[in-house]
């Protein structure tokens, strides 16, 4: 059976909410954790888990660290998302360009995106700058200019082929959240050191929650930390879910097309 044809039959059989619901149940786990272990140290599992002998022995910064579970599962979203668009791409070239366009563009976005998360490249572009320059305020607008550039395939795609893929009711939903919520995961990330209001925020939080263990990673605080990970994390997570829920949810109000040729300008269903 060719790629292709795996792939659509394994998208047959999922639905938008069998995402949502995996990524729901992971990030409710994980802040449940949080709350009643890290927080609450509910029975003493708080107690128990700094006596195993874990580097930093709280389920946050074990779930939501650098190359861990969250990050697992925002690579596995934003790579099937991206081989999926892909293949709509491939699919409609001939019946509809500019919609397959959209889908290219999207997923080529999409690899950006899994290229940025996974190998974090603009962390060495801001030693570069740093080194070269010697101005913090290049270093900072730098990494700024960075994710503007991760946001220039989205845009391109929703401003230059939009209107194809807007007839679509529940992809675009889902495109549009999935936008929203990598809108405010970019822009957190790219102005934490305006001010270093990231690790001021985090640390309120620390202290407000009352947890006990002081992270330091890299010279870092304990607040930008927590920022960082748990929440920065959550949101990107969320963001990639919707994403693959989006060219799921396109596959199947899409079948009408692919079932008739003849009508593939017919209104889309709702």
């Amino acid at each position: 059976m060719p790629h292709e044809t795996r792939l659509a039959s394994a998208i047959a059989h999922t639905q938008p909410w069998h995402i949502l619901l995996a990524i729901g149940g992971f990030l409710a786990v994980g802040w449940g954790l949080f709350f009643f272990v890290d927080v609450l140290n509910l029975g003493g599992s708080r107690d128990w888990l700094a006596g195993t002998g874990l580097g930093r022995p709280m389920t946050w910064a074990q779930l939501f660290r650098e190359c861990g579970p969250a990050e697992w599962l925002q690579w596995l979203c934003l790579g099937i998302g991206a081989v999926a668009m892909g293949a709509a791409g491939t699919r409609w070239l001939y019946l509809r360009p500019k919609l397959a366009a959209f889908w290219f563009v999207l997923g080529a976005g999409l690899v950006l995106l899994l290229i940025e998360d996974a190998g974090n490249p603009r962390h060495q572009i801001r030693r570069y700058v740093l080194n070269f320059t010697g101005s913090d305020m290049l270093q900072k607008a730098a990494e700024f200019a960075f994710f503007c550039f991760l946001a220039v395939a989205p845009l391109y795609a929703t401003v230059r082929f939009g209107n194809q893929i807007w007839p679509f009711r529940r992809t675009r939903r889902y495109i549009l959240l999935g936008y929203f919520a990598y809108a405010v995961a970019s822009l957190s990330s790219a102005t934490r050191h305006w001010g270093d209001w990231h690790a001021h925020v985090g640390e309120w939080l620390y202290v407000a929650l009352n947890l006990p263990f002081a992270v330091e990673m890299g010279g870092t605080s304990r607040g930008f930390w927590l920022m960082d990970k748990i929440v920065e994390e959550s949101i990107e997570l969320t963001a990639a879910a919707m994403l693959l829920a989006a060219i799921v949810a396109f596959h199947h109000e899409s079948r009408i097309y692919l079932a008739d040729r003849d009508e593939f300008t017919a209104t889309p269903p709702a």
